[in-house]
C-alpha cells in the first residue's frame, strides 16, 4: 500500500515543518472566494437553474459551512463529498493510518490520486484537525465551552412593487382572491449553526419569502423553520441525526435527496455508490424524523424513519394530484396546500465493502395519508403514484487500478424494474472513459428517486459515454448521451428520442494568473409539433467563452460571452447572446473588498434565455437568468468588522430596452426596469479558528 504515495512520502514530516504551512494559510484566504468560483463554476456546467438546483447550492454551502476534521471523518462523510472518487478516499484512509493525523491540508500533495484541483475542492470542505476524541473527553462544559458557532442573517428588500402588493379593491379580491400577497415584500433568512469537533452538530434555520407572513400560529415565526442536532463518531456509531435529514444510497434509483447527477464532469468523475444520512437546513429535499448510521468494520447499516408535513395540491374528493416542493405560501391557493399532507418514510440500508468491492441492498416504504388521484395513466394502468409504495435494489461497485465497475439495480411496487451499470476506464493518471447504460421502466416509480436522467428515473433507456483527458494545462472534457422514452412524455405524445452532447476545454497554467474555458453543448430533442402533425426535433445549442486574470494586487478580472441558437418547426429559429465582465478586489490585510459585474444581454425569446452568475452575497443562490434585451448590473461590498464579524451588501439592477413592464400576474412589475437591495451579516462564535 505504501507504493500509493511514491517516494516522496519519506520525507512529508519535513516538508510539513518547511513549507506546508503556507500552504494552509493560503487555503483560508482562497476558500471564501475560491469557494464561490467553485459553486459558480460546477453550476454553470450544466446550466442549473430552479429550486432543485438552488437547494443543491444550499446544500453544498452547509457542508461548507460546516466542515470535515479530516484526521477523524468516517468513510461516509468523505463520501458525501460528490467530487471525490473510491480510489481517493481509500488513499486518504491509507495515509492517515499509515503517517497519522495531518499536521495541515498541505499533506494532501503527498497522495498521488489527488490532483491540484481535488485538493482545492477539499480545502472547502474539511479542515485538518485533532483527529479522532476518545469516550472519556466528550465533556458538556467542553462542547458548550469550545464549540464553534456561525450566525448568519440575510434580508432581501425590492426597490420596486409587483402586483401581488398592490392595492386592490374589496369587490375585487372577493371575485379573485389570489391577486393578493399575504405578506410584505421582504425576503428574510436567519440560520445558525453549532459544531464540535465534527462530534456534536446543531442546525436552525428560519426563512420567510417575499409575499408570506412574518407570524402564524405555526410554525411560530416564519414560514419556515428547520432545524437538526446530530452525533457522530462515537464508537460504532457513525451519525445519529434527529430533526431534517437527507438520504443518498446507491445510485439514486430509489432515493437520492442530496446532490442532484447531471450529465456534468461531477457525475463523470463518480467511481461510486453515493452513501449516508445528511442533516438539512434546505426548503426541500428533506425528511423530518431520525436516522443513524452504525458502522461494523467491513459492515454498515443505516435505518431511516421519518413524519413530514407536505404541501399538496387536491382535487375535491381530498385526493392528491401532485406534491408541491417550492415551498411558497404567499396567496389564498398556496396557503391552502401548505402541510395539508402527511408523509411517512421508512428506510434501510446494509453495505458491505472491502477489496475494492462495495455491495450494498436498501429498501424503502413510503405511505401517504391521502389517497393519489386515479387518473387515466400514459402506461395502461391508473395513476403512477399510490398512498402505499416501497422500493428495494441492490447497488454495487467493484474497483480496480485502470478499471471500475458500478450500478445499481432496483425495483418497485409494481414490479417495474430501474438499472443503471457503469464502465470507467483508467487511461492515464487522471484520464478516464466512462460508458453508461440505463433502462428505467416506463412505469417505475421512485418519489425520493434522482440518477442519471434527461428528466425523471422513469420511462427511459439511455447510453452516455464521456471522456475526460489532460494534455499538459488543458483538460478536455467530452459527453455524448442518446436517450429512448418508449412512453409519451410531457411534450411528446408519442415514444421518442433525445440526443445531447457537449465539449468543455479548460486550460489553466499552474501559476492560475490565466484560466481560459470554452464549452459548448448541443441537444437534440424530439416534442410534438403543430406544423409536422407528428414529432420534430427541437435543436438547441448553448456556448460559453470565459477568461478570468488574477492579478497580484489582489485584483481579479472576468470576461464572459454566452451565445445560444435554437430551432423549433413551430417556432422557427432563435437565438441570443449575452457579455459579461466582472471585476473583484480583495485587498490583503484590508477590511473593505467588492466587486462590480455589468451584463449585456439580447435574446429572442424564453427559449434562447441565459443563465448567469454574479456575485453576491455569501451562502445565496447567486445565480439569474436573463432573457429579452437589456443590461444587468450589480455591486457588492464586503466589510470585514473583526476576525469573527463581517457585513455585506449587493445592490442589483436590471434594465429591459423592449418592453414596458416586467412579468405577469402577480408577479408583474409596472415598470422596465428593476432594483432590489441585499444584506448580510456573518458572525462567528468560536474560541479559536478551525485552521
Amino acid at each position: 500500500m505504501r507504493n500509493i504515495f511514491s517516494l516522496r512520502s519519506c520525507i512529508v514530516f519535513l516538508f510539513v515543518a518547511s513549507g506546508i504551512s503556507a500552504y494552509s494559510q493560503s487555503d483560508t484566504i482562497v476558500s471564501e472566494g475560491g469557494f464561490e468560483h467553485f459553486l459558480a463554476c460546477l453550476f454553470q456546467e450544466e446550466d442549473f437553474s430552479g429550486e432543485k438546483y438552488a437547494d443543491m447550492y444550499d446544500m453544498l454551502v452547509e457542508m461548507h459551512d460546516n466542515p470535515i476534521d479530516i484526521n477523524s471523518a468516517a468513510t461516509s462523510q468523505l463520501a458525501s463529498l460528490p467530487f471525490l472518487s473510491s480510489r481517493q478516499i481509500e488513499d486518504i484512509e491509507a495515509y492517515i493510518y499509515i503517517y497519522g493525523n495531518m499536521k495541515s491540508l498541505g499533506e494532501l500533495m503527498m497522495i498521488g490520486s489527488l490532483d491540484y484541483d481535488t485538493r482545492r475542492y477539499l480545502s472547502y470542505f474539511v479542515y485538518a484537525g485533532e483527529g479522532k476524541k476518545e469516550k472519556s473527553d466528550i465533556r458538556l462544559k467542553d462542547i458548550v465551552k469550545y464549540g464553534k458557532g456561525l450566525l448568519l442573517t440575510r434580508t432581501e428588500i425590492p426597490l420596486y412593487q409587483r402586483s401581488g402588493f398592490a392595492y386592490h379593491s374589496t369587490d375585487e379580491l372577493l371575485r379573485y382572491p389570489n391577486r393578493v400577497y399575504a405578506g410584505d415584500a421582504i425576503k428574510n433568512n436567519v440560520k445558525y449553526t453549532f459544531s464540535w469537533h465534527d462530534i456534536v452538530k446543531i442546525g436552525f434555520s428560519a426563512d420567510k419569502d417575499a409575499g408570506e407572513t412574518w407570524f402564524r400560529k405555526e410554525p411560530m415565526w416564519m414560514d419556515f423553520v428547520s432545524a437538526y442536532i446530530s452525533l457522530s463518531g462515537i464508537g460504532c456509531l457513525e451519525n445519529l441525526i434527529i430533526g431534517n435529514i437527507r438520504a443518498s444510497f446507491g445510485q439514486g434509483l430509489i432515493v437520492n435527496d442530496g446532490f442532484g447527477m447531471g450529465k456534468s464532469t461531477v457525475y463523470a468523475s463518480m467511481d461510486r455508490s453515493m452513501s449516508g444520512l445528511r442533516s438539512s437546513l434546505g426548503k426541500s429535499g428533506y425528511v423530518t424524523g431520525m436516522g443513524t448510521t452504525l458502522g461494523f468494520g467491513h459492515i454498515s447499516v443505516s435505518a431511516l424513519i421519518s413524519y413530514t408535513d407536505r404541501d399538496a395540491t387536491l382535487n375535491e374528493s381530498g385526493q392528491i394530484t401532485s406534491i408541491v416542493e417550492d415551498g411558497y405560501h404567499r396567496t389564498v391557493s398556496e396557503l391552502s396546500k401548505r402541510h395539508n399532507t402527511k408523509e411517512m418514510l421508512s428506510l434501510l440500508h446494509l453495505n458491505w465493502h472491502g477489496n475494492g468491492i462495495d455491495i450494498g441492498s436498501t429498501f424503502l416504504s413510503d405511505n401517504f395519508n391521502r389517497e393519489f388521484e386515479k387518473i387515466p395513466c400514459r402506461y395502461g394502468t391508473e395513476g403512477i403514484f399510490t398512498s402505499m409504495m416501497w422500493n428495494a435494489g441492490l447497488d454495487y461497485s467493484l474497483r480496480r487500478t485502470r478499471f471500475s465497475l458500478y450500478g445499481e439495480t432496483a425495483l418497485c411496487d409494481n414490479l417495474s424494474i430501474a438499472t443503471i451499470n457503469t464502465f470507467r476506464l483508467r487511461l492515464g493518471h487522471n484520464d478516464w472513459l466512462s460508458l453508461s447504460y440505463r433502462e428505467y421502466g416506463a412505469a417505475y416509480r421512485a418519489l425520493h428517486g434522482s440518477s442519471l436522467a434527461e428528466s425523471d428515473v422513469s420511462n427511459e433507456r439511455g447510453l452516455y459515454l464521456s471522456s475526460d483527458y489532460h494534455i499538459r494545462n488543458l483538460e478536455i472534457y467530452i459527453y455524448s448521451d442518446l436517450a429512448y422514452f418508449s412512453a409519451p412524455t410531457g411534450k411528446a405524445s408519442l415514444p421518442s428520442y433525445c440526443m445531447d452532447s457537449q465539449i468543455t476545454l479548460t486550460y489553466a497554467p499552474r501559476n492560475a494568473v490565466n484560466v481560459f474555458d470554452f464549452r459548448y453543448r448541443l441537444k437534440a430533442k424530439e416534442q410534438d409539433s403543430k406544423s409536422s402533425g407528428g414529432l420534430s426535433y427541437k435543436d438547441t445549442g448553448r456556448a460559453r467563452l470565459r477568461w478570468t486574470h488574477i492579478f497580484m494586487s489582489g485584483l481579479e478580472l472576468k470576461s464572459q460571452l454566452n451565445g445560444v441558437h435554437c430551432y423549433f418547426p413551430d417556432t422557427g429559429f432563435s437565438k441570443g447572446f449575452a457579455v459579461m465582465e466582472a471585476l473583484a478586489l480583495k485587498p490583503d490585510n484590508r477590511s473593505l473588498s467588492g466587486s462590480v459585474s455589468l451584463c449585456y444581454f439580447n435574446t429572442d425569446n424564453y427559449d434562447t434565455s441565459i443563465s448567469v452568475y454574479e456575485s453576491g452575497l455569501q451562502n445565496a443562490y447567486n445565480f439569474i437568468t436573463l432573457y429579452g434585451h437589456g443590461m444587468r448590473g450589480s455591486i457588492v461590498l464586503r466589510y470585514q468588522i473583526s476576525a469573527k464579524a463581517s457585513f455585506l451588501a449587493k445592490f442589483g439592477s436590471t434594465v429591459y430596452f423592449d418592453r414596458e413592464s416586467i412579468g405577469s400576474s402577480q408577479q408583474k412589475i409596472d415598470s422596465f426596469h428593476k432594483e432590489d437591495i441585499s444584506l448580510q451579516l456573518r458572525i462567528k462564535f468560536q474560541k479559536s479558528s478551525r485552521r
